[in-house]
């Protein structure tokens, strides 16, 4: 059965990036400014679109690493030379040793243009226990204008039963590098297996550092569950509304009830991605 492809999130409602800088601080009434400690704001119903959308963005960039992926696999056996992509542009092959290299120029796919760079595979016996790296790749997604530059690496483990990646990345947008740490991902390959992933984010346009995690269903009538988590962890969950619309649920901690249940509207959605892309 194959794995969800982690594009597929880009459909599932969520948002996209988007930045806030607030922080507490103080001084003394007189005189040279006294060190005050800096209070850290925990996710609340002020800032959770922030939070939100920071934690989409960095599922649409694991989202990129991923078509890299999918681009380069079918192709790891092919004889080394230029290789056209499936929508144009195209992907140079180099072999040595065990590694292959891919270098992109222009190379078209759904949903994204791989610019130029490189990414590679380095395996012994299968492609499917590999590690992987990532070279200043810029990509651009569909509909977006800025180009993003990823550099980073994972392992990626298969056997008769489940499949697993580990690794770390970061990304390069606008002059600001978000950093993500602690990369996850487990897919079970049984029918109707679960999919879930999660990193550490350092985004450089939202004050806070944050967990994501995503769980998904082979079931496309089942949504994914988004959950954000900050370091006191207050988190955030997305859920659907009886109307279809995106709903997120507030708590103080993983384990406790909801404490507010939060109706973003479209445009306030709208208007955090245009912030995001600056």
């Amino acid at each position: 059965m194959n794995k969800p492809s982690i594009l597929s999130l880009r459909a599932a409602g969520l948002i996209s990036t988007l930045s806030l800088a607030a922080g507490l601080s103080a001084c003394s009434d007189g005189g040279s400014p006294e060190p005050q400690p800096i209070t850290k704001a925990k996710i609340t119903n002020v800032n959770y679109l922030d939070a939100v959308a920071t934690g989409a963005v960095a599922l649409e960039r694991l989202g990129a690493m991923q078509a890299s992926r999918s681009l380069a696999l079918p192709l790891v056996e092919q004889t080394p030379g230029q290789l056209p992509c499936p929508k144009g542009g195209t992907v140079g092959l180099s072999r040595n040793g065990k590694e292959r290299v891919f270098t992109v120029s222009n190379c078209q796919l759904e949903q994204i243009t791989l610019i130029s760079g490189s990414y590679s595979i380095s395996y012994d016996s299968s492609v499917l226990n590999a590690e992987h790296r990532f070279q200043a790749l810029n990509y651009r997604m569909d509909g977006d204008i800025a180009v993003e530059t990823l550099d980073g690496k994972f392992t990626s483990k298969t056997d008769n039963s489940n499949s697993s990646e580990d690794g770390e990345l970061s990304v390069l947008r606008n002059g600001k590098t978000d950093r993500y740490s602690a990369y996850s991902l487990r897919a079970s390959l049984a029918a109707g297996g679960q999919t879930t992933l999660s990193a550490k984010l350092v985004a450089a346009r939202f004050e806070l550092p944050l967990t994501v995690s995503m769980s998904m269903s082979a079931n496309p009538n089942t949504n994914g569950q988004l959950t954000l988590t900050a370091e006191d962890q207050s988190n955030l969950r997305s859920g659907k509304a009886a109307d279809g619309r995106d709903i997120f649920e507030l708590r103080g901690t993983p384990g406790d009830p909801s404490i507010e249940t939060l109706y973003p509207q479209k445009a306030e959605l709208d208007a955090a991605l245009k912030r995001a892309r600056t």
